[in-house]
């Protein structure tokens, strides 16, 4: 009687993988630009920031990059990874 591989598991392990590294870390890194961006707002992470009397030079830079420039370019990554983009 000849021993069946385990090959399924593996093409398994390696969609999952795929699925995982390609489509769903640059969704979740959108969303996450999202929700600090617009629905938290970047006053709360910057806060944080200065909790403890520290300053935050770069605050402006920040507000803008998180709520416009990344958000941009993640959902770009997002299209190019899934392949609707490029």
């Amino acid at each position: 009687m000849e021993k069946k591989s385990n090959h399924f598991s593996g093409q398994l392990l390696d969609v999952m993988d795929y699925v995982s590294n390609s489509v769903m870390m640059p969704f979740i890194a959108l969303l996450s630009t999202l929700l600090i961006g617009w629905i938290t707002t970047p006053k709360f992470v910057i806060d944080e920031m200065e909790r403890n009397g520290e300053t935050f030079r770069r605050r402006h830079i920040y507000t803008v990059m998180i709520r416009y420039i990344t958000p941009v370019l993640m959902l770009i990554l997002f299209l190019q990874s899934t392949g609707i983009l490029f």
